[in-house]
């Protein structure tokens, strides 16, 4: 696939970081815990893109302000009456199963964002298609919906001279592995970066690449592991995978008998959120293997800061595990990727 001009594409290289002692502010601070109402989901600036599948939400901060507005995928004149703005980066946000638009990953990321500057927000409700209980049909409409959140990115592009490189794909749980879907299906280039917040495990542990959240579906692919082994994966899948404290339940804050793992899953998004407001809140050092990720004994040289503004300065020394690949492990990053002499800033 053609690369996005003015971008360098990322080997297919893992780097692993560790964040030992990591822990959220205080629920006063972090707020993660406030969500929006369905009334005030109304009440914000933004615009409606819907399937009879998947409803797609853009908000944005405009210098004379926006209103709600409904808009079709291939619908021009709509889109040009959107207030979409290919000068701002633009956030592609995604729920897990059973989730759906008024999660915390879509609305408090959203709001998020908002309160830092200008950005195009566009929120994906397929709460149709990922509906609990039934996590196999879930499963099975995760790569349609990725398709069609492909479709959309082309159609801006085309329509409003967006670039690929500025687009940055962040899912939760299944949605992690839905914005995989959407890389891998871009057909003009590759979009700049994906976030997986602990992707979901189940149905793809033994896919192979193209069927799950891999390092060639974005030029950066960064990732969390809160809930290894169960709800998430406990082997990176990303070019810089982060483990805060080990990358497994119990996280804190949560109870040491979170049985299913679902507060430790969740821990992923609080953490993502939190560094938005504090690109440097989550240090983290750099891991030769996955056992020391996992055991927080990680003795490489390179340091990281995990989240949103995720920045890490990586001389790889020479570990491969396949022909072509290198290894390091980290835990928190931020914004100036430097892998092989290779510099890439998203």
């Amino acid at each position: 696939m053609p690369h996005p001009r003015g971008t360098t594409a990322l080997k297919n290289c893992t780097v692993l970081f560790l964040a030992q002692n990591l822990s959220l502010p205080t629920p006063e601070q972090l707020q993660s815990n406030s969500r929006a109402t369905p009334e005030q989901l109304q009440t914000n600036s933004g615009t409606h893109l819907g399937s009879a599948h998947n409803t797609f939400k853009l908000c944005c901060h405009l210098d004379g302000g926006s209103t709600p507005y409904r808009l079709r995928v291939n619908d021009t004149d709509n889109l040009n009456k959107s207030g979409y703005n290919p000068e701002h980066p633009t956030k592609i946000l995604i729920h897990g199963f059973g989730g759906n638009g008024q999660n915390g990953v879509i609305i408090d990321t959203k709001d998020t964002y908002l309160a830092k500057g200008n950005y195009n927000i566009i929120g994906v409700d397929w709460s149709i298609l990922a509906a609990s209980p039934n996590y196999i049909t879930a499963w099975q409409n995760s790569r349609p919906t990725g398709e069609h959140i492909a479709a959309l990115i082309e159609f801006l592009v085309a329509e409003k001279g967006a670039k690929l490189e500025d687009f940055h794909i962040i899912g939760h749980s299944l949605g992690g592995q839905v914005a995989g879907f959407a890389g891998n299906s871009t057909t003009t280039g590759k979009v700049g970066r994906i976030t997986g917040l602990d992707s979901a495990y189940p149905m793809f542990g033994n896919a192979e690449p193209d069927g799950r959240l891999d390092p060639g579906d974005a030029t950066l692919v960064d990732t969390i592991h809160t809930c290894g082994g169960s709800l998430g994966f406990r082997e990176p899948y990303g070019h810089v995978d982060f483990f805060p404290n080990g990358g497994t339940r119990p996280q804190p804050g949560c109870d040491e008998d979170d049985v299913t793992g679902s507060c430790a899953h969740g821990r992923s998004i609080d953490y993502f959120i939190y560094s938005i407001k504090e690109k440097d809140a989550f240090p983290s050092v750099e891991c030769l293997s996955l056992e020391e990720a996992e055991s927080e004994t990680c003795t490489g040289k390179a340091t990281a800061f995990m989240g949103d503004a995720v920045r890490f300065d990586v001389y790889i020394h020479d570990v491969p595990t396949t022909p072509g690949t290198c290894n390091a492990l980290f835990a928190d990053d931020t914004s100036i990727c430097k892998l092989r002499g290779t510099s890439i800033c998203v």
